[in-house]
């Protein structure tokens, strides 16, 4: 039996109207804060339709269900991709950021943990890495796994995650609460691309299913900044940040203000 299910893949680009020298956030171990140069942003509410964008592109492949690790295989179809859906689920909503099996960042929700009847609405966060390889992609097993209680209903409306990819650290959050933080030398070290997902595959230990009915998730917007590895990009910022002026305005993510940046 193979699944549809929905994809989408993000592809980098500059966001429009971006402050010259970057977008920053607060240091979780020091007072100066982490500035990045590059920015994604999509409010998928104003799309009509996913290819009107640059930014994201509707996956069509499948998976077996020996590589996928599940009783049924996956098809990832763009017709299920749409800008019009609902925010009821029965399976897997995934976001992560992804280079190979061993460098993945993921958050994930699983419908079937969900008890409504006593509030218990628990979020996934994972790291995966070479331990987790090695225990059958079981990351459970290692430290970079975490299942925190959400204090609220994930399919009651619309709610921020987030994560904050750092050299050697990740922190995961849920509407600005800090839900985890993992550091050590297996957290990922390459670079990647964000993927949003909505899947089962049959696996009673992990995503269940097949859903009994149609099941579908809703993503409002995302936003993304990084610092990329193109030298021609960062060139271009290098000059950017120098022609504005002495001091340029760096955008503080998550707060109502502005910080300065001094060119040099």
């Amino acid at each position: 039996m193979i699944l549809p299910l929905t994809h989408l893949l993000a592809t980098a680009r500059l966001v429009s109207g971006a402050c010259e020298c970057g977008y920053s956030i607060k240091n979780p171990q020091g007072d100066s804060p982490i500035v990045f140069t590059d920015g994604l942003e999509t409010k998928f509410s104003q799309l009509h339709n996913i290819s009107e964008g640059h930014d994201w592109v509707a996956q069509n492949f499948t998976v077996s269900a020996a590589d996928g690790r599940g009783n049924f295989s996956k098809a990832f179809l763009p017709n299920n991709v749409n800008t019009h859906g609902t925010k009821s689920g029965d399976d897997s909503g995934l976001q992560l950021h992804y280079f190979n099996d061993t460098q993945e960042i993921d958050i994930e929700f699983l419908s079937q943990e969900f008890d409504h009847d006593n509030g218990t609405y628990p979020i996934n966060l994972v790291v995966q890495s070479k331990k987790s390889l090695e225990a059958g992609y079981d990351a459970s097993k290692t430290g970079s796994f975490k299942r925190v209680k959400l204090g609220f209903d994930p399919t009651d409306a619309f709610h921020e995650y987030r994560f904050d990819y750092l050299p050697g650290q990740v922190l995961f959050y849920a509407d600005g609460k800090l839900l985890a933080h993992m550091k050590g030398a297996d957290m990922p070290s390459s670079g990647g691309h964000l993927i949003l997902q909505h899947w089962s595959n049959g696996n009673p230990l992990w995503s269940g299913g097949p859903p009994e009915e149609d099941a579908t998730v809703t993503v409002s917007y995302v936003k993304a900044y990084f610092n990329s590895s193109n030298s021609e990009r960062q060139s271009r910022l290098v000059r950017r940040c120098h022609e504005s002026s002495e001091e340029t305005s760096v955008l503080a993510q998550g707060e109502s203000r502005k910080e300065t940046l001094s060119a040099s």
